[in-house]
């Protein structure tokens, strides 16, 4: 969101607006010290505030600043890849169910129907386990993150062509990517493997909040570049800085609208 964001500011604001944004995080640093401080941990806690805090502060700062510098934007047309997009969203959305209602402290199979297709508060032969436990799940965090590079890729052709837009382009893939796979895997093991169908469980990518491996992150990236190339065509080679004439302005605030809507 923030490289669309600083893309439709053009290069002088977005140095600005990004000199901003990483200010913030520090303050969000600077305020975490303290409450550490405050509640007797002299030790620092896990580690530094400021990487966590960048992304999501340089983000909701440049898309503030976008939107008053530019507006909210609009949807972009309608594009043959959006039925993929689609198809992919929804079935991404069947395997979050479990996770939704888990976040809510319910289990999925206690709603009518839905327990006849996913396993929740039952392990079939293991009455003392659950298969999908109450609370949040790393599977639900990969489908938000392949729902928001599904949404901002439609944003692409409607921005100026140059390194800003092939970066944005890659960061979206590998973002669809990293969250398939890490939702793909929660699902196998809770709906696939707890049933006692297979034993075999699809690689992990992150264990414990740390990188595991390596072959896997391989074919992740593999995958990630093969989706910028499928996608990337899309992005006109037309004037820099000139506005695409295929955006359609709404007041409605969606997400990629938000993010990189509206002329450059």
């Amino acid at each position: 969101m923030a490289g669309l964001a600083l893309s439709r500011l053009g290069r002088e604001r977005s140095r600005a607006a990004l000199g901003r944004a990483v200010a913030a995080a520090l303050v969000v640093q600077a305020g975490g010290t303290i409450a550490r401080w405050r509640r007797g941990d002299r030790g620092g806690g896990r580690g530094p505030l400021a990487p966590a805090a960048l992304g999501p502060v340089a983000a909701a700062w440049t898309t503030a600043e976008a939107i008053q510098a530019r507006g909210v934007g609009g949807f972009a047309p309608w594009a043959p890849s959006d039925r993929c997009r689609l198809a992919l969203g929804g079935a991404l959305l069947g395997l979050a169910l479990p996770w939704l209602f888990a976040d809510l402290g319910r289990y999925v199979d206690d709603a009518p129907l839905l327990g006849r297709l996913y396993l929740g508060c039952r392990v079939p032969g293991r009455s003392e386990r659950v298969a999908v436990h109450l609370g949040h799940h790393h599977g639900l965090d990969g489908a938000l993150l392949a729902w928001t590079a599904l949404a901002l890729s439609r944003q692409l052709p409607n921005l100026s062509p140059g390194r800003g837009t092939a970066v944005c382009s890659v960061a979206l893939a590998a973002l669809l990517v990293y969250g398939l796979a890490r939702a793909a895997e929660d699902a196998w093991l809770e709906q696939v493997v707890k049933r006692g169908w297979t034993g075999r469980r699809l690689p992990s990518l992150v264990e414990r909040g740390r990188p595991v491996g390596w072959r896997a992150w391989l074919g992740t990236a593999a995958l990630g570049l093969a989706v910028d190339r499928w996608w990337r065509p899309a992005v006109p080679a037309g004037r820099a800085g000139a506005a695409s004439p295929r955006l359609r302005p709404t007041r409605t605030m969606v997400a990629g609208g938000i993010a990189a809507g509206g002329r450059p």
